[in-house]
């Protein structure tokens, strides 16, 4: 017993082994092999250990998983929420929203025949036939960057900068014509 008193010392700050003996089945394993010291004991407490430590070690990996796995979706879902995003500049924004899309039942491929807003449809005539393209595939078809690009035979990265290139010049011509 005073040989347990000894090695329960010099392991009292591990947690993980503090955790194993906290178990009655695995004490009593313990106090079996001190008591007599066998191979068969011996076997028993050492395979007990792995199968607590493996455990923990599992149980640990799957955590770690969830948790990586919750934060690339966090970012996947920002990323879609950043693209999708509909930037108004201005804080009286019913007139805008009020005349920004004809109505989801029209089925013109035209994105000028979208907008019934005079500022929002003078700007979109003025972007070229590539940017009206990805802006009617990206917005009102609900395609991905990488869907476009396959479709057009581009890199989704060139997708990516026309459509917000467009955007930026819709927004650059609207807020200009507010002045």
């Amino acid at each position: 017993m005073d040989n347990l008193s000894k090695l329960l010392d010099k392991f009292k700050n591990n947690v993980i082994l503090k955790e194993f003996i906290g178990d009655e089945n695995h004490k009593r394993l313990l106090f079996e092999y001190i008591n007599k010291p066998t191979i068969s004991a011996k076997k028993k407490l050492d395979e007990e250990f792995r199968k607590f430590y493996f455990e923990i070690r599992f149980t640990a990996y799957i955590l770690s998983l969830i948790r990586f796995a919750s934060i690339d979706f966090d970012k996947r879902v920002r990323r879609v929420n950043l693209r999708s995003a509909l930037i108004l500049d201005d804080n009286d924004n019913s007139s805008l929203l009020g005349g920004f899309v004809n109505g989801p039942e029209v089925k013109s491929t035209e994105i000028e025949d979208m907008f019934s807003n005079p500022i929002l449809f003078k700007a979109v005539q003025r972007l070229t036939k590539k940017e009206k393209e990805v802006l009617l595939q990206a917005y009102l078809m609900e395609m991905s960057d990488t869907q476009i690009a396959l479709k057009n035979n581009v890199s989704q990265q060139a997708v990516s900068k026309l459509r917000t290139k467009a955007l930026k010049k819709i927004r650059e011509y609207a807020s200009q014509q507010k002045d």
